[in-house]
């Protein structure tokens, strides 16, 4: 019986190595918006395959899969969300700002806690001050008094996000899968990634 980590674990590096393919073919608008709601659809999957895999983890080395592995995609996905949604600031219309800001109190800025519960995670950390610092570069640049107003009502809930870890809602349920068919198709995602080079965060 394959276990909820494995399955979302599955599932989650599914996305990512979609989103990874499409980049390569979409065109520059369509891929765009196609890359955005899969990272946003594949963000849940790995904030619970990730605390589902730690705890494994927590019951013997052997149990879970590589930490390091499901850590780099969860931070992978929240930094693309983050390029994201401040690209769509960047762009000053008030639909597409008002749709970044969303991003990140819905999505993004919830999951922050996350990154920084772990203190020996340097990586997360590293992401996390980088995002803050995207945006805080904003401050020093002229803009809209409505953006203005916009931002600074934003930047507190992004720099003061406590270590407290709220509840996530859960993600879609999975299919069914036996063990035979999960661990072929798992190889076949984790083989195509090994071709994709990595961006070292």
């Amino acid at each position: 019986m394959v276990c909820c980590s494995q399955m979302l674990m599955f599932q989650c590096t599914l996305f990512l190595c979609a989103v990874q393919t499409a980049a390569c073919v979409l065109p520059d608008v369509l891929r765009s918006l196609w890359v955005f709601f899969s990272y946003n659809e594949a963000l849940m999957y790995l904030i619970h395959a990730y605390q589902y895999n730690k705890e494994l983890l927590s019951k013997g080395i052997y149990r879970g899969h590589d930490e390091e592995l499901m850590s780099h995609y969860r931070r992978e996905c929240l930094l693309k969300l983050n390029e994201h949604a401040a690209a769509l600031f960047e762009s000053g219309d008030d639909q597409d700002v008002e749709e970044g800001l969303t991003t990140m109190n819905e999505l993004v800025v919830p999951c922050l806690p996350l990154l920084l519960v772990d203190e020996m995670e340097e990586k997360d950390i590293v992401a996390v001050e980088d995002m803050r610092n995207r945006w805080c570069s904003y401050l020093g640049q002229e803009m809209e008094p409505n953006l203005q107003e916009k931002l600074t009502d934003f930047l507190p809930k992004l720099l003061d996000c406590s270590t407290e870890i709220k509840a996530f809602r859960e993600p879609p349920k999975l299919p069914s899968f036996s063990t035979h068919e999960l661990c072929e198709r798992f190889a076949r995602v984790m083989a195509s990634l090994s071709r994709t080079p990595a961006d070292g965060r």
